[in-house]
Parts: C-alpha cells; structure tokens; sequence
C-alpha cells in the first residue's frame, strides 16, 4: 500500500493522524506557528472536510529535514 509522497506503509498499518494541536504540541511550538509552516508548504497537511490533519511520518520527515549541525 502507498500513501502520499510515495512513502509506503505495510498492509494494515494506517499513518497516524494528528490534530493541529497535537502536531503543535509534539513540535514543542504554537498553533500559529504550525499554521504558517503548513501555508508555506513545508509541511504537508491532510484535509477532512473542514478539518486539518498532520502525519506523523510527515511531521518525523519535516524535523529530520530541518536538523542542523551535530552529525557528519
């Protein structure tokens, strides 16, 4: 099975969906703050209806991509 982006998940493992205010809080950072990013398109976000929802994959993928010194 794939989903999005061409990243591919085992059959029966479904990506864990988070609210804005869970993926704001597992980011250690505002909702606002959260908002902006989405608008920017650095960070993909799921529309249900009127909701907004984060994968967790997505957001693992968003912090790795913005980590910075440390390792060679």
């Amino acid at each position: 099975m794939t989903v999005s982006n061409g990243r591919q998940i085992a059959a029966g493992n479904t990506p864990q969906l988070l609210t804005s205010k869970e993926a704001a809080a597992r980011l250690r950072i505002s909702e606002r703050t959260l908002w902006t990013i989405t608008k920017s398109s650095a960070l993909p976000s799921i529309r249900i209806g009127r909701s907004v929802r984060y994968s967790l994959v997505d957001l693992e993928h968003y912090v790795e991509s913005h980590r910075t010194g440390g390792r060679s």
